[in-house]
């Protein structure tokens, strides 16, 4: 039946599941007793109480009191069971039920037939157990319809619905109220509520609804507490309305709301909202926490966070822009990106194991002022204002910061490290901390990237994991960080110009001052460790200009495991302790382990005096051999050694270029290596005076070298192996060219007897095979070994003959040859880290020559050589130095002799004389380590002897003939060869200037035009210098 006075109609569901206790049968029926303007309902009879109670809207109705005690029940069929007017007090204890059965009944009202209805402020307070119901097929009779404004409605226990709305209110100015408590129960199908007007509703739920709550047009308040339930949607119809979550536990708001333009979250408690907030122009959190689960990216209201309010959510869940006063809680699961804006006084919290990134789209970037704890997961920034106002802190407990740009984070930013650690991911990037971190946790560094701590800090402990860990610039020098353990892990590097205030454990690289690939443009300084020193790994002091200077200092022990030590020093003599350019490491306290030091040299290299060069310090004890070469070190001309101990110093290690019989530590094999070309030496600075170190370290007295050692050193000097190649080389040089020169018979055999043999003919072909073998010293330690096969073919014309005996020949001579050779330096015995043996060389060498021969009809001779020959040799040293060089000789030779009769016998002497001349050139060069000079020398070599020998004899068939014969010769060398220099220190390179020689050799015929020819002698010093060679060669000619 339809109503004029309604402004529109309800359609409600035919039906509704009830919840069980309103199966329970009915209570007994009630006496309605009126006193006045009270009415008081109890369980006695008549049952039930069917009559109205209250006339509705009439003069005379107010204020009155209407209580329905337990176990009463008003039932009344298609009427109204309460209608008053106004200031009503209506009262339903626990177990009390008020209810109907309207059909099609106006009620009093003319609004239906309404359990209960009353007009202006008005009371209804349904006790926990007390009930109120429509329990009719009329579909406009609420339960309870509200005809005016001002009214309350308190609900502990039921009330409910079955064909109408539960609650409805008629007017359309003034507000009413609706708080349903803990207990209380509203239900009917569809909506719950209900509104013929604009006026508003403020509708608190602390129980349950069961329907959805939909609001009319006035701007209603929807109050929500945790515990609570609403089995359908919200919708806050038209107007301003605004919904309230409120309580002290927590919950969670399903389904969709609607119709809401501001969201307040109040109480301590916390509210979990599914859905999405569209339509929603403010939310605002004055307490507790709300956590948003929905996609709100669309949201374009206001979003307030006040100071006793948490909003809770994942970036993908909040809206662009949030004026936090309180705290917002990213509690990023997964990885998400915030590009809104956070302002506010309040902070921002990264919870979950997800990556959060910051990226801030507006110009100034975020400006929230609380600032950022990072509990969990990473918080990723492209700049420092994505983290708020620049005085705002960031404090870690267990969470990441990662850097996806280069950085500096403000220097008012307070940074403190929890009790669960922080970690900073500079990834690739560059960052710098002007401020010192506090707090107790560990700092963990990870990336590639460097990260640079300039402030003084007190935080636990430091992992560096990754990347690079730098305790202060070049202009932070006092920079510190904390007195916990610092761990370094491989491939990770810890260094700078600071200090470290605890032990250092090294697994990676510690760099100091600029040794840092980052500070390579500083200065040199030093970096300290105050605690110990346990070094698995690198120690890199070497800056990458080669500029020396920079020191650790390690106040307590130092413990090496298979450490290294990389320093640069310039290589001279050393000595007093301004002339040491070299890095250093410094030991407050004691060493022990294995640590080899790689020195990178530059310098053009000396003989060291007094204690030499310092590279480590120990004010301690040191165990032999705690710290040794890893490979040679080479400059100029010399050899740079590593020796423990020095005046008054016995721990100390220092670099010698002496050969001393101390044993040290044997340096293991190296591969060799491809060397790089030098750069050009610069003349050292003079060093700074150093300064006192920061107050942060415990201060290590520098121990200055004597100033020289006294005159007569008693250690031979320790020259580099490959310069005994370079200087003797020349030598050996000269030796072959004069070696294929030789003498007449050596060269095309006893050409004097074939005529004899033979007859004389026009010309001649011939070639010969030769080889020697020759072992010489140099001085009183330099040595080689060297092995040459040659092989040299001639023309041969004969100018002219005499028909009394004698010819004139001329001829040009082709020769090819190599030689191969190995060099000692005896003295390199001394030490047992070394062999004597120093290296090798290769020659290869292509000549061209002429000649003239003159014979006389009695057998004397005169011939003359003349000769080019080019050299190329490749050197190699044991260290796996090489280098080459090109260079040439040019050669004459001049020989004579006469045969005598010895006797009446057919055997004959020949005295020799033979003068030879040559001039060797020899091209400088550079093998890697330093220049090498070039070489000239003129060699004048002189020889006196005799040849015997018996010309032809034949055999019984007169087919060939044969002249065997033995010779003699002393040979001298006139003039001393020139010096190699090698990076400026020169080297005489002469052999034994006197040696003698004696040999056997045939020349036969064969036939008319064919001989051979061979001889084999044996050289060896007289005095002087060791030499000792032997020489043989094999030879055919064709003449024609």
């Amino acid at each position: 039946m339809s109503n004029p006075v309604r402004s529109r109609a309800i359609s409600l569901a035919p039906s509704l599941l009830l919840i069980p206790f309103l199966l329970s049968p009915i209570a007994a029926a009630a006496a309605c007793a009126v006193n006045g303007l009270d009415t008081v309902c109890d369980s006695s009879s008549p049952n039930p109480w069917a009559t109205t109670i209250g006339t509705g809207y009439v003069p005379g109705n107010d204020n009155q009191t209407v209580t329905v005690q337990s176990g009463a029940t008003i039932n009344t069929p298609d009427a109204s069971a309460i209608s008053l007017a106004n200031n009503a007090n209506i009262t339903v204890q626990s177990g009390g039920t008020v209810s109907n059965q309207a059909v099609n009944s106006h009620g009093n009202y003319g609004t239906g037939a309404n359990t209960i209805e009353f007009q202006d402020n008005g009371t209804l307070t349904v006790q926990a157990g007390g009930r109120v119901l429509s329990n009719g097929t009329q579909n406009i009779a609420e339960a309870v319809n509200i005809q005016g404004q001002g009214n309350v409605i308190i609900n502990n226990g039921l009330i409910q619905a079955i064909n109408a709305g539960a609650i409805w209110f008629q007017n359309k100015v003034g507000g009413n109220t609706v708080i349903n408590n803990e207990t209380g129960v509203i239900q009917s199908p569809g909506s719950v509520i209900g509104s013929s007007g604009d006026a508003p509703i403020d509708f608190t739920n602390k129980g349950k609804v069961i329907g959805d709550i939909v609001f009319s047009g006035g701007d209603d308040i929807m109050r929500i507490s945790t515990g609570s339930s609403v089995q359908g949607n919200i919708d806050g119809g038209a107007g301003n309305n605004q919904l309230f979550l409120s309580g002290l536990g927590t919950d969670t708001l399903t389904g969709n709301i609607v119709g809401f333009q501001t969201l307040i979250k109040t109480d301590t408690g916390t509210w979990t909202v599914n859905g999405i907030l569209p339509g929603v122009q403010s939310a605002e959190v004055a307490g507790g926490t709300l956590i948003l689960t929905g996609d709100n990216s669309t949201y374009t209201g206001q979003m307030l966070v006040d100071a006793a309010g948490t909003l809770q959510a994942r970036a993908q869940s909040l809206p662009s822009a949030i004026t936090d006063n309180g705290l917002v809680r990213f509690a990023q699961t997964d990885d998400g990106t915030y590009a809104g804006l956070l302002t506010g006084s309040g902070s921002i919290e990264k919870t979950g194991a997800g990556t959060l990134v910051l990226a801030p789209t507006a110009t100034g970037g975020n400006t929230y002022s609380g600032g950022t704890l990072i509990t969990q997961g990473t918080l990723n920034i492209g700049a420092d204002n994505a983290l708020g106002a620049a005085t705002g802190g960031v404090t870690f407990n267990g969470g990441t910061l990662q850097l996806n740009n280069s950085l500096d984070l403000a220097a008012t930013r307070a940074i403190s490290i929890g009790a669960n650690g922080g970690t900073i991911d500079t990834q690739q990037y560059s960052s710098t901390l002007s401020q010192a971190v506090t707090g107790t946790g560990a700092l963990t560094k990870l990336g590639s990237g460097l990260l640079t701590m300039n402030g003084a800090s007190t935080y636990g402990d430091t992992n560096v994991l990754a990347g690079t860990l730098a305790v202060g610039d070049a202009q932070h020098s006092s920079a510190s960080i904390g007195t916990g353990t610092t761990t370094v892990a491989a491939d990770a590097t810890l260094g700078g110009f600071g200090t470290v205030l605890g032990s250092v454990t090294n697994s990676g690289t510690i760099a100091a001052a600029n040794a840092l690939p980052a500070f390579s443009a500083s200065t040199n300084g030093t970096f300290a460790i105050r605690g110990d020193l346990t070094n698995n790994n690198t120690i890199n002091l070497a800056a990458a200009s080669g500029t020396p200077g920079n020191v650790l200092n390690v106040s307590g022990n130092y413990v090496g495991n298979n450490g290294q030590l990389i320093v640069n020093t310039v290589m001279n003599e050393g000595g007093a302790a301004a002339n040491q350019l070299t890095d250093r490491l410094v030991i407050g306290g004691n060493a022990s382990g294995n640590t080899t030091v790689v020195v990178r040299p530059s310098g053009l290299g000396a003989l060291t005096v007094g204690d030499g060069i310092k590279v480590v310090q120990v004010n301690g004890s040191a165990a032999a051999g705690t710290f040794h070469m890893l490979a040679p070190v080479q400059a100029g001309a010399y050899q740079y050694l590593l020796y423990q101990g020095g005046s008054g110093r016995p721990s100390d290690f220092y670099l010698r270029s002496s050969l001393e019989s101390v044993p040290v530590t044997p340096t293991p094999p190296v591969t060799p290596v491809t060397p790089v070309t030098p750069v050009t030496p610069v003349t050292p600075v003079t060093p700074v005076t150093p300064t006192a170190p920061d107050a942060v370290v415990t201060p290590v007295t520098p121990i200055s070298s004597v100033a020289a050692q006294p005159a007569g050193q008693a250690s031979p000097v320790a020259y580099r192996p490959a310069v005994v190649g370079y200087t003797m080389t020349p030598s050996f040089n000269l030796d072959y060219g004069f070696t294929i020169m030789n003498r007449l018979h050596e060269r095309v055999g006893d050409v004097a007897s074939l005529e004899n043999a033979q007859g004389t003919h026009g010309n001649g072909v011939w070639g010969r095979l030769g080889g020697q073998s020759l072992n010489a010293n140099s001085g009183d330690r330099f040595s080689g070994d060297e092995r040459t096969f040659f092989a040299q073919f001639g023309k041969d014309w004969t100018l002219s003959t005499n028909p009394a005996g004698g010819s004139t020949h001329a001829g040009v001579t082709v020769t090819i040859g190599s030689s191969s050779a190995t060099f000692q330096d005896s003295a390199r015995s001394l030490n047992p880290a070394l062999t004597t043996g120093t290296g090798s060389v290769e020659t290869q060498a292509q000549s061209l020559g002429g000649y003239w021969t003159k014979y006389l009809h009695e057998g004397s001779y005169f011939d003359a050589v003349a000769q080019l020959t080019h050299y190329h040799n490749k050197y190699g040293d044991v260290y796996g130095g090489s280098g080459s060089q090109n260079g040439f000789g040019t050669g004459l030779s001049g020989e004579a002799g006469k045969p005598l009769l010895i006797g009446s016998t057919t055997i004959a002497i020949e005295p020799q004389a033979q003068l030879m001349y040559q001039y060797l050139h020899l091209n400088g060069f550079n093998d890697g380590v330093s220049p090498v000079s070039s070489t000239s020398s003129n060699a004048l070599r002189g020889r006196v002897g005799f040849r015997i020998f018996k010309a032809n004899l034949t055999n019984d068939s007169k087919s060939g003939a044969a002249t065997p014969y033995f010779t003699a010769d002393v040979l001298h060398d006139f003039l001393t060869p020139g010096n190699t220099a090698v990076d400026g220190t020169s080297f005489n390179s002469g052999l034994s200037k006197t040696w003698y020689e004696v040999g056997v050799g045939v020349t036969t015929s064969m036939g008319k035009a064919s001989s051979m020819y061979a001889n084999v002698k044996y050289a060896r010093n007289l005095g002087g210098d060791y030499r000792r060679g032997v020489f043989g060669q094999v030879g055919y000619r064709y003449s024609w």
